[in-house]
């Protein structure tokens, strides 16, 4: 599972209940890293949200919603 915002994501592997990674570059969540067979999510609350389905790794693709 991926959760986090426009200042932190984190990785968190359900199994385990454990956080596995966290992804912040000055408090700022600027680059993302492939996770085989997992979804990654990132987003802004005022810019919608980005998805990219690394198992197949299709990162140009996204989609944006706004809550």
């Amino acid at each position: 599972v991926v959760f986090g915002g426009d200042k932190f994501l984190k990785i968190w592997e359900i199994s385990t209940n454990q956080i596995v990674i966290t992804i912040s570059i000055n408090d700022k969540a600027l680059s993302l890293d492939i996770f085989s067979s997992q979804i990654i999510a990132s987003g802004h609350e005022n810019d919608g949200v980005k998805f990219w389905n690394v198992t197949n790794y299709i990162t140009n693709i996204q989609l944006n919603y706004q809550i």
